[in-house]
């Protein structure tokens, strides 16, 4: 099922919310940690990526937090990897919102604030989960 940028839209706030939680996961088991790691690595990655093209997120606060999820997540070695995979895959996100923009400026204005305010919240002062160092 593919989603219109109406729908996006509405489910923007929830898949920050999403992103929220597994970034604050309280355990992960053996069985997993990759997983979370991935999952922690790839959120972080686009959250990013979003914030920088619609947030005003600087470059060294970016370079901040990505060195910041790096040593939390134990620095696997295929992180860069999985950092660009995240990043890439906001893309359709981000021309999604560029549509939104040409077609529906007040929501995109709404749309855009509630996620930089998220963003901005685990840039700066991130909650993070349980160590995933092995």
């Amino acid at each position: 099922m593919r989603l219109g940028i109406d729908d996006m839209q509405q489910w923007r706030p929830f898949l920050f919310y999403c992103c929220f939680l597994a970034n604050t996961a309280v355990a992960a088991s053996l069985e997993n940690r990759e997983a979370v790691q991935t999952d922690i690595i790839e959120a972080a990655a686009a959250n990013t990526h979003f914030g920088i093209e619609y947030c005003d997120l600087s470059s060294g606060k970016a370079s901040a937090y990505r060195a910041k999820v790096r040593a939390r997540v134990g620095e696997p070695d295929d992180f860069d990897a999985r950092w660009n995979q995240g990043w890439d895959g906001e893309q359709e996100t981000i021309g999604g919102y560029q549509k939104l923009r040409v077609q529906n400026p007040s929501s995109f204005a709404s749309n855009v604030a509630a996620a930089c305010e998220a963003i901005a919240t685990e840039t700066e002062s991130q909650p993070w989960p349980p160590n995933l160092r092995e």
